[in-house]
């Protein structure tokens, strides 16, 4: 009979001893950084363990020494990070006094900062994001400027054909160009200055450390001044890179700063309305498959010189677009999912809350289209398609209330072209991938008839460029890909003068 009363008592300490585990909601956070299941972690591992066992650490069990080195390994953490030596317990009456005191932080409207603090406590693999300033907007619609639109001119270019390349003016008015392929094979090192005042390039002192494959949004000038380069991959796309670059205007040198927790390619790039964060949003990780897809998104933070976790999308997905509104979120819509599959979710990222909600979604799945923001804050969605396919559709997303609009289309098929706003609030779109060949043809969108009229040519056809409004609002076309798929030097300019 004693036997029975020995493996109740057994059981009894099992149970209680679960119920006294606390779940380790850093291992978790961890795993899901990296967008590892329990499964894909269990296997990483140079160790024989099951996904029941990353389940069971994850609720509390402790892990044995070589175990919990191996994950300490695997995450580059200290053991005190993974698994911190729990707290005093307070006695009953202290309990009660510090229950009693949240409480009334509630009541007084302090609930929050409250919950904040306790279940986000900063770590070194996870730190808390340098409060955001609130973005204050009134909402009120920038007034047009009445224009006059002169003709393409073909000014100096550039040192090299570039093709998948970045470029950014800087706070002094010049463009950078970075970034890119010269021909199917070869990254391109030199980075390249154009001034717009005598309409000359000239190369920077110092060169790329990391030479890499771009979106047109990876190159971005933050408010300290600096231009910032970050994610690409190589010419094989088969090395995505976390490194991040800073180029310094005065020395013209390029410096490698704290880089991303995950290699990233073909991401989304956003500069934040304060000037000093930057969101690297999805993109995709490992050579082409179909579960390199990354959902996650990391937040740089230049006064700190950090990247950190902030949050994940509501899809996986590489090559969408990103805006950021003038309320200060980020609008990401489209890319290219699991499986090929181009999605129509949007996604909205709000920077106060360092989270993620979803939009309403778009009325098709694309990805090399445009999205511009109007002076009346709405945004226009241009062109795209599934994969290199483009459309003539135009769509107009109210972020006020969260709907899209259909808008009257465009005259040609359209996508990696270029679309920027004009001083009068119109919309010019340039050049893409027409069918079959890339187009010299602009059209301009008028937002507030809907209506759309013919800009002037480009001197020659070109897709997959970059565009940059200079100081003078006039707009500079640069590199890209003509009809013969030969890569491109060339460069024009358009003449914008105010009325």
């Amino acid at each position: 009979m004693g036997i029975p009363n020995v493996q109740k008592k057994v059981k009894m300490r099992k149970q209680s001893k679960a119920a006294s585990l606390r779940p380790n909601e850093r291992l978790k956070r961890l795993r899901k950084q990296r967008g590892l299941s329990q499964e894909a972690l269990a296997a990483s591992l140079k160790v024989p363990v099951t996904s029941d066992s990353i389940k069971n650490w994850e609720n509390g069990e402790r892990p044995n020494p070589f175990n919990r080195k191996q994950l300490c390994d695997f995450f580059n953490v200290t053991e005190e990070e993974l698994w911190p030596k729990p707290p005093a317990e307070p006695d009953q009456k202290r309990r009660r006094i510090i229950q009693i005191g949240i409480g009334i932080a509630v009541l007084a409207g302090g609930g929050y900062a409250a919950y904040q603090y306790i279940e986000h406590q900063p770590s070194r693999f996870l730190p808390t994001p340098t409060p955001t300033p609130a973005i204050k907007s009134t909402l009120t619609p920038t007034v047009p400027q009445p224009i006059t639109i002169g003709t393409w001119q073909q000014v100096q270019s550039m040192a090299r054909p570039r093709l998948l390349f970045s470029a950014t003016r800087l706070n002094n008015g010049l463009v950078l160009v970075a970034g890119g392929l010269s021909s199917p094979t070869v990254l391109i090192d030199i980075t390249e200055i154009f001034n717009y005042q005598d309409n000359s390039w000239r190369q920077t002192k110092g060169l790329l450390n990391q030479p890499r494959v771009i979106t047109s949004s990876a190159l971005l000038t933050l408010k300290t001044g600096q231009a910032l380069l970050t994610t690409g991959t190589d010419a094989d796309l088969q090395h995505d890179f976390a490194t991040t670059e800073l180029f310094d205007p005065q020395s013209e040198t390029w410096k490698v700063v704290a880089g991303l927790q995950i290699p990233r390619r073909s991401a989304a790039v956003a500069l934040l309305k304060d000037g000093y964060h930057v969101l690297a949003i999805g993109g995709a990780n490992g050579p082409p498959d179909p579960n390199q897809f990354q959902g996650s998104t990391e937040l740089y933070d230049a006064i700190q010189n950090q990247w950190m976790y902030a949050g994940n999308l509501s899809v996986a997905r590489q090559n969408a677009i990103a805006v950021t509104l003038y309320d200060g979120r980020v609008m990401v819509a489209g890319g290219e999912g699991p499986e090929s599959k181009f999605g129509p979710a949007v996604d909205l990222y709000n920077p106060k809350k360092n989270s993620w909600s979803t939009g309403q979604s778009m009325s098709r799945g694309l990805t090399g289209g445009t999205m511009t923001v109007l002076f009346d804050h709405r945004v226009l969605l241009v062109g795209g398609g599934p994969g290199s396919a483009g459309t003539t559709t135009a769509a107009i997303y109210d972020p006020q209330h969260n709907t899209w609009t259909p808008s009257h289309p465009m005259s040609i098929v359209r996508a990696q072209h270029t679309a920027n706003l004009l001083p009068n609030g119109h919309v010019l779109v340039v050049g893409g991938a027409a069918t079959p060949d890339p187009s010299k043809t602009c059209e301009i969108y008028d937002p507030f008839h809907d209506y759309w009229y013919d800009g002037p040519p480009l001197k020659e056809t070109r897709a997959g460029h970059v565009a940059v409004i200079l100081p003078d609002n006039n707009i500079l076309i640069m590199g890209g890909t003509n009809y013969a798929q030969t890569y491109l030097d060339t460069c024009e300019r358009l003449e914008i003068t105010l009325r």
